[in-house]
């Protein structure tokens, strides 16, 4: 290689460091980092400006220095479409949610990561889209590079940021320095080469996790409860949705349209934004709604409480008053909150005790929910 090729790929490699790290760059930090003359530094700028690798984002103001970006560009497409994550502090635990451009990927990532343990406990993908449970703090990986190309070691909650620390070799690496950075939901990220593998730390918003049982909103000529809490996900603003599900429920009772389903929806929120989209869900089911008796029922947190899978599986196969769906939904301090009516609230809490269940279970109305760890 060049000599002038060389100093093109050093400078490329430090703009793209310094962006992600710090979310800009300017002259005086490449001439700190290189001690280059200004003339040359002010040259190979100007030479990736052309190319299309940096972009000017501030012009210079007096003494205020002109500010640049390092512009992603590549070849490859860019699997990593939006990571965010949602952190429950009663239990310690985040859920890390990755939307990916390919299910190949996200099947290899899900499978990575239960390879080289870390702090992953759990991990499940549906087609594109990965999910993983972790604990906060950190635990070593087990066979990075032998049994798996990536891990993730560490998880921080750093003001109201959670930080994940990530350690990967080869393909892993790659995604880790060239696509997640750009990912929606990345707010920055920083990496460093070792020995034998990338060292990058990843910081996304600290977003509640927030689960919406929704019920009886039709009846028995219009309206489909499906339809209604899937309009609503698909409208909400200042989430990230996560999912729709329907729950089938107990299809002998005296109160149903057809086959007695409610629906959930899930979806991250900032804290601060949350009454806000709170409000906007119940004008809309006002609106939406055809049945004098829809009510909806909002659990915040990732695990769900047994005492709900309980009254889950007790909805599932008898009558029950609507005084137990209160009481329940009181001493787990899940709100139930009447839209037209209150018989739907037995639905819409029942509906959230499968946020974590398989589709055969929640299609099943003779399945029920088995204790184990969330």
């Amino acid at each position: 290689m060049s000599k002038t090729l060389k100093k093109r790929a050093i400078c490329l490699n430090l703009v793209k460091f310094l962006t992600k790290r710090k979310g800009y760059f300017t002259i005086t930090d490449i001439i700190n980092e290189t001690n280059a003359p200004r003339s040359t530094v002010q040259d190979w700028i100007n030479r990736l400006i052309t190319e299309g690798y940096i972009e000017l984002v501030e012009k210079s103001s007096g003494s205020r220095p002109a500010k640049f970006n390092y512009v992603m560009k590549t070849d490859y497409p860019t699997a990593c479409k939006n990571i965010f994550t949602c952190y429950d502090p009663a239990n310690n635990l985040v859920e890390i949610y990755h939307f990916c451009g390919s299910e190949g990927c996200t099947i290899y990532c899900a499978y990575a990561h239960k390879q080289t343990g870390g702090v992953i406990l759990k991990t499940r993908h549906e087609g594109f889209f990965l999910r993983e449970i972790a604990k906060i703090g950190s635990s070593p990986l087990e066979g990075l590079g032998s049994k798996s190309g990536v891990g993730i070691d560490e998880i921080a909650i750093e003001g109201d940021e959670i930080m994940q620390s990530i350690k990967a070799t080869g393909g892993p690496a790659y995604s880790l320095t060239e696509t997640m950075g750009g990912a929606l939901g990345v707010k920055h990220i920083t990496y460093s080469k070792k020995e034998n593998y990338i060292e990058g730390k990843i910081y996304t918003d600290a977003l509640e996790h927030v689960t919406i049982g929704i019920d009886d909103t039709d009846d028995l000529e219009e309206g489909a409860t499906w339809a209604t809490s899937l309009s609503l996900l698909n409208n909400l603003k200042l989430i990230n949705r996560i999912a729709h599900k329907i729950v089938f429920l107990n299809p002998t009772i005296q109160y149903k349209t057809l086959g007695n389903n409610a629906s959930f929806i899930e979806f991250g929120v900032k804290s601060s934004n949350f009454n806000r989209v709170l409000n906007e869900i119940q004008d809309f089911l006002r609106y939406k709604t055809v049945s004098e008796q829809t009510s909806i029922a909002i659990m915040k947190g990732l695990i769900v409480p047994p005492k709900l899978k309980h009254f889950a599986n007790k909805v599932r196969s008898k009558e029950i008053p609507i005084s137990e769906a209160e009481q329940v939904a009181k001493e787990l301090d899940i709100e139930l909150i009447e839209i037209t009516g209150e018989r739907g609230k037995i639905g819409a809490l029942a509906s959230i005790a499968f946020l974590r269940e398989a589709p055969s279970c929640l299609i099943n109305p003779d399945s029920k929910i088995q204790f184990k760890s969330s």
